[in-house]
Formats: C-alpha cells, sequence, structure tokens
C-alpha cells in the first residue's frame, strides 16, 4: 500500500464516523452537544486538580448576560492552542485572568 491509499482509507473513514450519530442522541440546536467545561479540559489538556478548580470558578461567569461570552472564552482557548498546542493551560489561564481583572471579576 502507498501512503495516499493508505491517507484515503483513514480521511474516508473518519467522515463515515463523523457523520455517524447513535440512535436516539439528542442534540440541542445552537449547541455542539458537548458541554464548555469537557471541551476546556480535553482542549487545553487539563492535568491538575488545580487547573479543573480554576475552570470550575470561570464557568459561573459564562453566558449571556455575564462578564464572559461562551465564544469568547472559546477563542480564548483557540488562542492559547496557537501560542503553545502542548501545554496551551497556563497561557489560557494568563489570558483570563488579565480580561477578568479589566472586567472587575474575580476568580
Amino acid at each position: 500500500m502507498d501512503r495516499r491509499t493508505v491517507l484515503q482509507a483513514l480521511v474516508g473513514g473518519s467522515v463515515w464516523l463523523l457523520a455517524a450519530r447513535p440512535l436516539g442522541a439528542q442534540v440541542v440546536p445552537g449547541s455542539s452537544g458537548v458541554s464548555l467545561r469537557d471541551i476546556l479540559e480535553k482542549r487545553l489538556r487539563v492535568r491538575f486538580e488545580s487547573e479543573r478548580q480554576f475552570i470550575a470558578r470561570l464557568l459561573p461567569h459564562v453566558g449571556p448576560g455575564k462578564p464572559f461570552s461562551r465564544t469568547e472564552v472559546l477563542a480564548l482557548m483557540y488562542k492559547a492552542l496557537r501560542y503553545n498546542a502542548n501545554f496551551p493551560f497556563p497561557y489560557f489561564r494568563t489570558m483570563i485572568q488579565i480580561l477578568a481583572a479589566r472586567r472587575g471579576v474575580r476568580l
């Protein structure tokens, strides 16, 4: 097998897996069906309990009519991933703390 055939098989298989949904799964319109906590913990590669606690302190301040919007938090997560994809959490925490201080929110 050559490299191109293997890559095509992997991409084709992953597209099929992404398109398949379990029967009876409910997805709320306008959401991905995954909690913000899970997204942040997985993408930011949270390793320590103190990092989980920081996310737990952040989440009550995220939402409509609150200091942080969901899209803002996700944008900062992606920016942290661009800074360092292996260890993005310290960058994310620093950016959130700076923004929180500007808005008068204590985390």
